[in-house]
């Protein structure tokens, strides 16, 4: 795929449209294709686990008990590992202290460029947009459908987890 965020993130309004029409059938199709772009492409165990998750509530929607069953089973436990936990603390360290040498490392009016440098008078340059989203927010997302299960416990785990990341 030549920007594979972009369709993750249009596949995710579809699924969204679908299910809010009540369209559930049809939203299996693009679930699927989902969750293959997350495992085949993106390589992103949140994403293919929220989609997982997501496939099976729609499966039981439709009254395929059963598959939802053993496509909630498929995901096993979805506790946070401590590992995982462990290299949240690393990672959420490691952006304070950037943000921290960020703040004292702020330039003065003496080390201000120049308008030339700055290309102010000239037009814009185009920026490439990104759509892609952090890890953190396919953990809320994961959360959301924790607690529609009534998983309050691993929910609450998850969003402890990625609320000091997303606030960093």
């Amino acid at each position: 795929l030549p920007d594979a965020p972009l369709t993750v993130a249009y596949l995710r309004y579809v699924i969204d449209l679908l299910l809010d029409q009540g369209l559930h059938l049809h939203a299996l199709m693009p679930l699927t294709l989902l969750r293959l772009v997350a495992k085949r492409i993106l390589q992103s165990p949140a994403l293919e686990r929220v989609t997982a998750l997501r496939l099976a509530h729609v499966l039981h929607a439709l009254g395929m008990t059963q598959k939802a069953a053993a496509e909630r089973a498929s995901l096993g436990d979805l506790r946070p590992t401590p590992e995982a936990v462990r290299r949240n603390a690393v990672t959420l360290r490691q952006l304070r202290n950037a943000d921290e040498a960020f703040t004292t490392a702020m330039p003065t009016a003496d080390d201000a460029p120049s308008e030339e440098a700055l290309g102010i008078g000239s037009a814009p340059r185009a920026r490439r947009k990104s759509c892609a989203r952090p890890v953190e927010a396919e953990w809320v997302d994961l959360a959301d459908l924790l607690l529609e299960e009534g998983e309050w416990a691993v929910a609450r785990e998850w969003l402890l987890q990625a609320a000091p990341l997303l606030g960093a």
